[in-house]
């Protein structure tokens, strides 16, 4: 049996994660934290590279991501922190994160549609 616990989260956080849409980027709810993670397209795909860098042909990790992040110069420190913030959502995702889908900007419009439909007084 799972253990039920709560987590305070943030709603204002949490509103404007479904109100943002990008689309160079998705926000993930921490269920650990209640906090609100963004992940952009750039660190995805840059950690895609590392991976390719840090497993062996086994899958195995040879190297932490973290200590291969402290080797490379070439990477500003916010962005190493966006790296490891990406790589903590891509293995917690299902279990620990949970992906913030934005909200469907034309559905309060279909909504009005099909009221509209309904109404049967041509007055109105």
């Amino acid at each position: 049996m799972s253990e039920k616990r709560k987590v305070e989260v943030s709603m204002d956080e949490l509103s404007a994660a479904f109100a943002i849409q990008m689309m160079e980027a998705n926000n993930y709810l921490d269920l650990e934290t209640g906090e609100v993670v963004m992940v952009t397209d750039e660190s995805r795909q840059k950690l895609e590279e590392i991976y390719d860098e840090i497993y062996d042909q086994d899958g195995n990790r040879v190297i932490s991501l973290k200590e291969y992040l402290e080797n490379r110069d070439d990477l500003q420190d916010w962005f190493r922190e966006s790296l490891l913030e990406t790589d903590r959502v891509e293995q917690g995702y299902g279990t620990c994160f949970l992906s913030v889908e934005p909200d469907d900007p034309y559905q309060d419009y279909r909504d009005m549609e099909r009221f509209i439909r309904r109404v049967e007084d041509t007055r109105l």
